[in-house]
């Protein structure tokens, strides 16, 4: 996609920017869907001509992620924003060049447990590469020896040593912890996409479910 594109991707230097990304990524729309639905409508087996007609849908978006990853997301020139009190967000056009990534407390506004849980982890393969958490990364050794240097013996004895797994008599894997992160994806677009694949989500919603129901179409 990079070599497509020619993006380049700005890593970020400041610790602080990496923290607050990854304090402010969230997931896609959670459900949680009936069990059991039936429908009554002439193309019914059990069709009751005295009830009301029911009918059964289901709506899923395609390439939601991909249609997010074409939209407009960051890329460079990151900076804090030095006075956040004189920023009127309403008056940023959505085309802007400038985009900016806000923290906001909304949490005293939620009323339900609904509301508070709406927002879960999601994961695709391209996607993910954005999100990816390299603090989990861990270096695995094949060995075919004990003693020395680089034998078995050696690496338990590191203090990252995490686990080791035998799989012969002279063949081990030995699991170790990496002793620092090196923080080399642009998880900012990551939660971008994030984001901007929700929008997607509400606009089928309210431009097109919610007219068509009413009341009976709700999130």
């Amino acid at each position: 996609m990079l070599l497509h594109t020619g993006i380049e991707f700005e890593l970020l230097t400041d610790v602080d920017m990496v923290l607050f990304v990854e304090r402010v990524v969230c997931g896609g729309l959670s459900q949680c869907s009936h069990r059991y639905a039936r429908a009554n409508n002439r193309h019914a087996p059990s069709y009751d001509p005295y009830e009301p007609s029911t009918y059964l849908m289901y709506y899923d978006v395609n390439n939601l992620y991909g249609w997010a990853m074409c939209q407009s997301l960051p890329s460079a020139r990151f900076r804090w924003v030095e006075d956040i009190a004189t920023l009127d967000v309403s008056a940023i056009p959505p085309d802007s060049p400038t985009g900016y990534i806000l923290e906001v407390d909304l949490e005293k506004l939620v009323t339900n447990d609904f509301e508070k849980n709406l927002y879960k982890l999601m994961n695709n393969a391209v996607f993910g590469k954005t999100m990816e958490n390299v603090r989990n990364r861990v270096d695995v050794k094949l060995v075919t020896r004990w003693d020395g240097r680089y034998g078995a013996e050696a690496l338990i004895a590191r203090p990252n040593f995490h686990s080791r797994a035998v799989f012969g008599e002279n063949l081990l894997a030995v699991e170790l912890r990496r002793l620092k992160a090196t923080f080399n994806r642009p998880i900012y677009v990551g939660m971008c996409i994030l984001d901007i694949s929700k929008t997607r989500l509400y606009e089928f919603h309210y431009e097109y479910m919610a007219p068509l129901y009413g009341d009976k179409c709700r999130i």
